[in-house]
């Protein structure tokens, strides 16, 4: 790889310290969506449903049901959404770190690229990717589900193009805790639909 032009190289490091950031706002952001499920799960598995109290006896569990189950898709949404921008966030950053150690000539060996990766990605079925990205973004962690963003990749410089292409193949250590979370939203919706209609009777 050739040596980053001065204007490039404030580019980078820039954009690394901008992704870093962005990173632990989005993961933070999926963290508080997941803390407000689990206070309403918690709030949900308290409430004694056998009781004749005035305030439960009226609501039957279809009547809560019909409450928890959207409530529990807005969050759930909204965690998958931050922990995808998370997922991307990570990759970008991890890809503008490795240029940076190559311009500083840190990293002596050039990694090896798979220069067919773009190819192979423009072939992919269009439906199959779809539906790739419709599980990714609201059922479960998908990580050759490719996360938009607001600035394409294709916008960016060469270098960062054929370095994200390469990082993008390997991975990221962000998707392992995009499934952690994700099966916990999941136990959530189970425990109070459990709750609510086979333990209220």
């Amino acid at each position: 790889m050739a040596k980053l032009s001065e204007g490039d190289e404030k580019f980078a490091y820039y954009f690394h310290n901008n992704q870093d950031v962005y990173h632990h706002h989005k993961e933070q952001m999926a963290y508080i969506g997941f803390l407000i499920q689990t206070a309403f799960f918690t709030a949900i598995m308290t409430i004694n449903w056998n009781q004749n109290d005035a305030d439960t006896s009226s609501l039957t569990p279809v009547m809560m049901l019909a409450f928890v189950v959207p409530f529990w898709i807005f969050i759930h949404v909204f965690i998958r959404w931050q922990l995808r921008l998370r997922r991307l966030a990570a990759i970008k950053s991890a890809t503008i770190l490795r240029v940076i150690l190559k311009n500083l000539d840190v990293n002596n060996k050039e990694i090896e690229r798979n220069e067919n990766h773009t190819k192979q990605q423009n072939n992919t079925d269009c439906s199959k990717s779809c539906w790739l990205s419709i599980v990714d973004r609201f059922l479960w962690p998908v990580s050759s589900s490719l996360v938009e963003s607001d600035i394409k990749i294709a916008e960016y410089p060469n270098w960062f193009q054929k370095e994200f292409n390469s990082r993008l193949t390997e991975g990221t250590g962000a998707h392992a805790g995009e499934i952690l979370v994700t099966c916990g939203s999941w136990i959530i919706l189970i425990g109070m639909i459990v709750k609510l209609t086979v333990l209220s009777y």
